[in-house]
């Protein structure tokens, strides 16, 4: 499986050279159909940003006013894009093409001659980052191929597009590397600057294989939204009331979402502790639908006005517990598709060794799971697992056992999350099943949580 990331400037204004790769060459104001036709991508994404509005008006300045809706506008920039691509490729590359080429219009900032767009950075990075994690998810779901390679060519990025590009699909691809053979792959052409020199050739600066990390940060925000610094102090008051009152419409359970799985299930995953992934395991289709719900009202607050120019103002922002959402969302989506992990009260102890396939790369974490889950294994050809459950060290201890709902975080990662004082254990039909003690469900909750490294505001 290939992807082809591209990120683009104002492509109206490109020239047309001659582009190098792989001892080929076009000439073309773009480096698509070279690439494409070089690397043969399953699936192209091309990154804009929605400033290229500025072109739409002013070609035809008459025609927009106040009343055209944020979307009509980036519709335009989109339509306008696809068709920049298919005249820059058409004597090049197959119709078939344009089935696997999908363009982003992202939400950036700037002023321009007809234009003003107001907002924060950030919400490029947060807007790409949800359209490429709900890329990758829909590819796992439907490409059985375990190497994926991924090329991300920045010779047409421009200001923080790059660098925010770059950081984002990096920031994917170690998520996706618990799953897949990642290669990464980074493209850029030679300088073009006046027409000192139109033979550029296309480097490769940077291929690795990407290593498997998950690093979630916990963050003060509670919210996924919160109202923008540039608005005016007149008007942040109405407008976060009303934020708030449309958060509590659209996922009134958000607080609850992100304290009682959220978070619990994001540390069990960074600290490998794969009883607690499965317990804490999210509801997908309430994660979907509340990752839609968030980036539909992030849109909903976008603020048109003209005054000597059309301004485009985002008047709320998303927060970095919306990334955090997005890496669960993902992890939590891929986990299921992979290995068809489901969240579950009883756990049998076969469904770790699943898990374990997951962190095989971090050799200290699998070898803790696996010395703890043959433990158990050898404990029960010695003495037999009751049918009814009971705890742990009772079963293993006897009468020496000393009982106990405190949760010692020493102890609950040095051995994985398997307690003797906090997990049950039971056989059914030489089936064995673990679980967490109910009264200690709290206590290795805020464990987990807050074993998360805290976020910066």
């Amino acid at each position: 499986m290939k992807l082809l990331i591209e990120i683009w400037g104002n492509y109206q204004a490109w020239r047309r050279v001659t582009y190098s790769y792989n001892n080929n060459s076009i000439d073309s104001s773009t480096t698509l159909p070279l690439l494409y036709t070089e690397i043969k991508p399953d699936k192209s994404i091309i990154i804009v940003a929605d400033t290229l509005i500025e072109n739409e008006i002013a070609a035809n300045p008459t025609q927009y006013h106040q009343d055209i809706s944020y979307s009509e506008l980036c519709k335009k920039v989109h339509d306008s894009t696809f068709e920049f691509i298919k005249t820059a490729t058409q004597n090049f590359c197959p119709a078939s093409m344009y089935h696997s080429v999908s363009v982003l219009v992202a939400p950036a900032v700037g002023t321009f001659r007809h234009t003003q767009f107001i907002g924060n950075p950030n919400n490029f990075f947060s807007y790409i980052y949800f359209f490429l994690a709900k890329t990758v998810i829909a590819i796992a779901q439907t490409n059985n191929d375990d190497t994926i390679e991924i090329y991300v060519d920045i010779t047409h990025g421009i200001n923080y597009m790059t660098m925010i590009t770059y950081r984002t699909i990096k920031d994917i691809c170690t998520i996706l590397a618990h799953f897949f053979n990642i290669t990464f792959v980074v493209l850029n052409s030679d300088p073009f600057v006046g027409a000192e020199n139109i033979n550029l050739t296309i480097n490769q600066i940077e291929k690795v294989k990407v290593m498997p990390q998950l690093v979630i940060y916990k963050h003060r925000d509670t919210l996924p939204l919160r109202i923008s610094h540039n608005l005016d102090n007149c008007l942040k008051a109405d407008i976060n009331k009303m934020l708030q009152d449309n958060m509590k419409h659209t996922i009134p359970n958000f607080r609850n979402l992100l304290e009682n799985t959220i978070y619990p299930f994001a540390g069990a995953a960074c600290n490998a502790a794969p009883i607690f992934m499965i317990y804490f395991f999210p509801d997908l289709n309430i994660l979907h639908t509340t990752v839609e719900n968030i980036v539909e009202l992030f849109f909903k607050y976008f603020n048109i006005r003209t005054t000597n120019k059309l301004c485009i103002q985002q008047q709320v922002d998303f927060t970095s517990t919306f990334i955090t959402l997005l890496q669960n969302w993902l992890f939590a989506q891929l986990l299921a598709t992979k290995y068809s992990i489901a969240q579950y009260n009883e756990i049998k102890l076969s469904l770790i060794y699943s898990l374990m396939n997951v962190l095989k790369d971090n050799q200290i974490a699998t070898s803790r799971i696996y010395r703890e889950v043959e433990k158990i294994k050898a404990f029960d050809n010695k003495m037999s697992i009751p049918h009814i459950y009971n705890d742990y060290g009772k079963i293993n201890m006897g009468e020496n056992y000393q009982p106990d709902t405190n949760v010692d975080t020493r102890n609950f990662f040095a051995h994985a999350g398997f307690g003797y004082t906090f997990t049950q254990l039971k056989k059914e039909q030489n089936t064995i099943y673990i679980k967490p003690k109910d009264q200690a469900v709290d206590s290795i909750k805020n464990t987990l949580s807050n074993s998360l490294p805290q976020g910066v505001v």
